[in-house]
């Protein structure tokens, strides 16, 4: 009993433990006003697990920090481990190596040169790929929470805010280094996520994010909403299924409909692209299920599918069934 006391004394929870912050530059984070103040909080992962252990405990330290702060756009890292006390043989370097298998190893020990590299990054950074599509939010006389633009007939707006989403491969220029940083929120936030072979060619990307002026000049500054991947798989006899396999908003932009809004201009995306037949999900949790059971309504509304619907085929439940799965392939949605 001693022994556990004494183990349970000198044990930290890792979710409190490691605190975490999407920052920005201090122009930009000037620019933020009202509830968009709260994007710069700092917040706590919802699983480690995979990097300290199943019981989510860290042995060793009393008043343990893992401060790792990363830049809103490009999410190079900054870590600083600090504790009150350690047991002997313990020490910040142990944190680190509990962390090489799951950052890059180039993150800075150093808050000056962190902060310098936040200012130099504020207009420097550029997401890759191709655009397709933004939002932006709805007008006031509207129900809607946001207004769309898709590619390639979407236009690039002037405004404060604007949300754009970028298409990549494995292919595209800079992507893998960005997406090594951006892969570690699959561990931090989804159940049982893992790591995908990632320079396998049929994987796709898309990256979403926040483009927003900087205080007093006219120039944009962008940061991370979230991305999702996507996998090709063959549809016979020569087409296309792409399956959505990780989708990730990052938790200062969760709970404000930018999952729905991605999830929307993924598929927009794919109606537009003739080799692809069908977007299916794998192993959707019930959230984003009950997410994209509700824009694939909207979505399906929006493009008159229920208008003239002859309500006397409810009487005939093969005809339902038939007519609903004509919908299915037109639409490209998974079953």
């Amino acid at each position: 009993m001693a022994s556990m006391a004494h183990e349970a004394a000198w044990s930290c929870d890792g979710k409190k433990a490691m605190k975490l912050t999407l920052s920005r530059a201090k122009n930009s984070a000037r620019s933020l006003q009202g509830e968009d103040k709260e994007l710069l909080a700092s917040f706590h992962p919802t699983f480690v697990y995979p990097i300290f252990g199943q019981e989510e405990l860290i042995p060793g330290y009393k008043g343990l920090e893992i401060d790792l702060r990363m830049v809103s756009g490009s999410l190079k890292m900054y870590l600083n481990v600090t504790y009150d006390k350690a047991l002997p043989n313990y020490d910040a370097s142990g944190i680190e190596r509990s962390l090489y298998d799951f950052i890059p190893p180039s993150y800075l020990k150093n808050l000056e040169d962190f902060e310098a590299l936040l200012e130099s990054e504020e207009k420097e950074f550029k997401p890759v790929g191709e655009r397709i599509g933004c939002y932006r939010p709805g007008k006031e006389a509207t129900d809607a929470r946001w207004e769309f633009a898709y590619a390639p007939e979407g236009e690039a707006w002037d405004e404060e805010v604007v949300y754009e989403a970028y298409l990549a491969t494995a292919k595209t220029p800079g992507w893998l280094e960005l997406h090594r940083r951006m892969q570690f929120f699959v561990q931090l936030e989804i159940e049982g996520g893992t790591y995908i072979e990632e320079e396998d060619d049929r994987w796709e990307f898309v990256a979403l994010y926040e483009k927003r002026k900087i205080f007093s000049t006219s120039d944009v500054a962008y940061h991370l909403v979230g991305y999702t991947t996507l996998y090709r798989f063959h549809f016979w006899p020569d087409s296309t299924r792409l399956r959505l396999a990780q989708f990730i908003i990052t938790p200062p932009h969760q709970g404000t409909g930018h999952g729905s809004a991605l999830y929307n201009l993924v598929y927009r995306h794919v109606l537009i692209r003739n080799e692809i037949k069908e977007l299916t999900v794998e192993d959707p949790s019930e959230a984003f299920a009950d997410m994209r059971d509700k824009t694939d309504l909207r979505n399906l509304r929006s493009f008159g599918v229920f208008e003239g619907f002859d309500k006397k085929l409810l009487k005939d439940r093969a005809k339902v069934e038939e007519w609903q799965e004509t919908q299915r392939l037109k639409w490209k949605m998974g079953r």
